[in-house]
């Protein structure tokens, strides 16, 4: 049987999305004023919920430029309508006509309303395999339109339909997946398609259609008349949380994490009216749909969490506050963070009149390398001009500590523990000197193997591992297509013995490894055809909350199925995230079986700690960068589902092991292996992890010991090094010698 050639995730998300039907106008923007400081903007205000228990939220303008808000609920009646002119009071509204829907068992997709507050519901048969649209009679009853459907491309996804709204001649606009976005007559009859298979994101406005085009970085504007395509309107990286929503006079609002923008009818300039990163559209765990602009000047703008918690939150320009808030802290960072964007925003909430300059030192649009980023870096922090803070991740934490740049944490840490929250002690210690702390993880990653329960006693160090290995050579132990994979998954827990005090390679540490691998490696290597494997699996849907979870389902390894179909007794995985657990948990119930355990190696329990900030010593905003720290430690950001590693602080922790979000959530994998008899399509589908099984990797994380940062090009080294040894041409010894001739100048660095 052949390696896996191909594994395709298909993602399902069977809890409720939020949607949003809106119609924007005018606002004002704020200017300069004879060279004095520019004021005026628009400040974010939590709003009232109507009810605390929302489970997902419809909302829709009407006319008169009040909301109503369909409101999805876990218990009876399951389903209401409030409406609300101001969202601190509202009135609760009677729907006769849903107890219908409710007992045919019916799922409502979407609502829409045309100019007359007529009322359009877009619901989806599940048992029937359809969708179904219904208008509302002035009796509060439902009436059927009979939709002449086009099949979809797409065999499983035929009449997938998730949204529509209502033109102003009447029309019906829905997007469908393998078909586009579709028009039909208020009849029902199918008029005409717009864009790609797979593009699903629009807005009506007027007589125009709105079509997203992310591939192009463009919106394609058509003409509902006459069918045909208008203009198209260049957006600069355009992803997938830009959402559209209809103005009035033609106008067309885009909402994305960096604001909200304004497109007048004609227009080819978009106009920046609400900065995101002074809002929560910057937050990564905060899920938004488009604004709604319910009177000139102000708009409402809703969320929601992993959790399906909602918000909703009002903006209104403020012309006695400076556009740009008059204190700045400056974070630094070598790659793009969701922690530090998620600790930015809700640090932002607590401080409106500071804003937090996240500066990014590898941009992905220019041709900038790590060593000329850090450099720059350390030239600014030499001149007294450096950032507040530091997000030390791929940096050389001790070089920092012992040349005096980083201050001591000890303060916000021990803020965090007056607030009655605990960290991981012996994450939060990691660079612990002298009673000083002089950087934090904000986060860590568990390098881990999943196996029969049965052999976890033997599989404690890389030693007993490799006498596993041996005794057990019918498969493979864990598997690997060539040595250069297995130095890179054990390297993971047994870099960390590598070193002496002096910074120099270990002969005995080393050779010792290198003496185990090659054992494991010779008894699989039967089973290998010498290429690596590569991670081939593909995610399907284009919105960020199915994105984020597919991202991290098991930390991007491949070889899933391998363990799972009993061609491997282990799977071996970088757990990233209680999702990283997503996948194994699949594999499970196909074994019957299963566990995870800290990876083997030379070092015990290892885990890598992420996420690692620092403060500059040198600031002069010492007491409000502390306070970004301790925030970045607290409950309220390490909750937060960014994917990026697992919560230092233990009640976070607890809380991710609840498995709140996964109820109603089910996912798969395929994959092809090839045979003599032709190719076998494998599956792994089913829930996500039980409470139960998330409550066993929360205490594999509570027991982590010992902590390592993978040094990736000493791995590479070691690889290039020791191919003639893995080959048989070369005793340990041997290899150890090259690997240090090869490593010497770049480890006295």
């Amino acid at each position: 049987m052949k390696k896996i050639t191909k594994a395709l995730l298909l993602f399902i998300c069977c809890c409720t999305a939020i949607l949003m039907v809106s119609c924007v106008g005018n606002n004002g923007s704020p200017a300069d004023e004879n060279g004095k400081q520019s004021m005026g903007r628009y400040v974010e205000k939590d709003l009232k919920k109507p009810r605390e228990d929302m489970n997902g939220v419809i909302y829709v303008k009407k006319s008169d430029g009040s909301l109503d808000l369909y409101i999805y609920l876990d218990e009876s009646p399951w389903f209401e309508l409030y409406n609300t002119k101001n969202g601190m009071e509202y009135e609760k509204v009677e729907i006769p006509w849903y107890k219908e829907l409710f007992e045919k068992e019916y799922h409502i997709q979407s609502i829409a309303y045309d100019g007359k507050d007529n009322k359009y519901l877009l619901v989806r048969a599940w048992t029937e395999g359809t969708n179904k649209i219904y208008k509302i009679t002035e009796e509060n009853t439902l009436e059927e339109i009979e939709m002449e459907w086009k099949e979809s491309s797409i065999e499983d996804l035929r009449l997938y339909i998730n949204k529509m709204e209502i033109a102003s001649n009447g029309d019906l606009i829905l997007s469908q997946l393998g078909n586009g976005i579709v028009q039909h007559s208020p009849e029902g009859t199918f008029k005409t398609r717009y864009g790609g298979e797979r593009d699903e994101r629009f807005a009506v406005s007027g007589d125009n259609l709105f079509v997203i085009d992310e591939a192009a970085s463009q919106v394609v504007i058509y003409d509902l008349n006459t069918y045909e395509q208008k203009n198209t309107v260049i957006y600069d990286n355009m992803t997938g949380d830009a959402e559209l929503t209809g103005g009035s006079e033609g106008s067309m609002y885009l909402t994305d994490r960096s604001g909200v923008y304004r497109l007048v009818e004609g227009g080819s300039l978009w106009e920046k009216i609400i900065e995101g990163e002074l809002t929560s559209l910057a937050i990564p765990s905060m899920y938004f749909s488009g604004a709604i602009e319910t009177k000139p000047g102000e708009f409402f703008i809703s969320f929601a969490d992993f959790e399906s918690k909602n918000s909703m939150f009002k903006y209104e320009y403020d012309e006695s506050i400076s556009t740009i808030p008059g204190t700045e802290l400056i974070v630094y960072t070598l790659n793009e963070n969701s922690t530090l964007r998620q600790t930015a925003g809700e640090f932002q909430r607590k401080n409106p009149d500071t804003r937090i300059n996240i500066i990014v030192g590898i941009d992905s649009d220019l041709s900038v390398t790590k060593e000329d980023a850090i450099k720059a870096l350390n030239t600014e922090i030499a001149a007294g001009k450096g950032p507040d803070l530091i997000l030390l991740d791929n940096m050389d934490v001790e070089s920092y500590i012992s040349k005096g740049v980083l201050a001591d944490l000890s303060g916000a840490v021990k803020r965090v523990y007056d607030s009655g929250e605990k960290l991981i002690d012996s994450v939060v210690n990691v660079y612990e000197r002298d009673s000083k702390i002089f950087a934090v993880p904000a986060k860590f990653t568990v390098p881990s193997i999943w196996m029969d329960e049965d052999y976890a006693d033997s599989v404690k160090t890389l030693k007993s591992f490799t006498e596993f290995a041996k005794a057990h050579n019918e498969l493979q132990a864990v598997p690997f297509s060539s040595y250069g994979e297995l130095i890179k998954i054990f390297g993971l827990s047994s870099g960390g013995a590598w070193l002496d005090k002096e910074g120099s390679l270990d002969e005995k540490a080393v050779t010792e490894f290198l003496t185990y691998l090659k054992e494991i490696y010779d008894s699989g290597k039967k089973f290998t055809d010498g290429d690596e494997k590569p991670d081939e699996r593909e995610w399907s849907g284009n919105d960020s909350k199915s994105r984020d979870l597919v991202e991290s389902m098991s930390g991007g390894e491949s070889y899933i199925f391998d363990w799972a179909f009993g061609r491997t007794y282990a799977y071996c995985s970088n757990l990233k995230s209680y999702n990283s657990v997503n996948t194994p948990s699949l594999a499970i119930a196909q074994r019957k079986g299963g566990v995870a355990l800290h990876l083997p190696g030379q070092a015990e329990n290892v885990f890598i700690p992420v996420n690692i900030i620092g403060i500059n010593s040198k600031t002069e905003k010492f007491n409000m960068a502390e306070e970004f720290v301790g925030i970045m430690l607290s409950s309220e950001v390490q909750n937060a589902r960014t994917y990026d590693g697992f919560p230092i602080n233990i009640k976070s922790l607890e809380r991710g092991a609840e498995g709140r979000g996964n109820e109603n959530m089910y996912f798969g994998m395929t994959n092809g292996v090839e045979t003599e008899e032709g190719t076998i399509v494998e599956e792994l589908a089913g829930p996500m992890p039980s409470a139960e099984e998330l409550q066993k990797v929360m205490e594999l994380c509570l027991g982590v010991k010992t902590p390592y940062v993978p040094d990736y090009t000493l791995l590479e080294m070691i690889i290039d090094e020791t191919e003639e040894y893995f080959a048989g041409n070369e005793s340990a010894e041997q290899a150890f010698s090259k690997i240090k001739e090869r490593t010497k100048l770049y480890l006295s660095e």
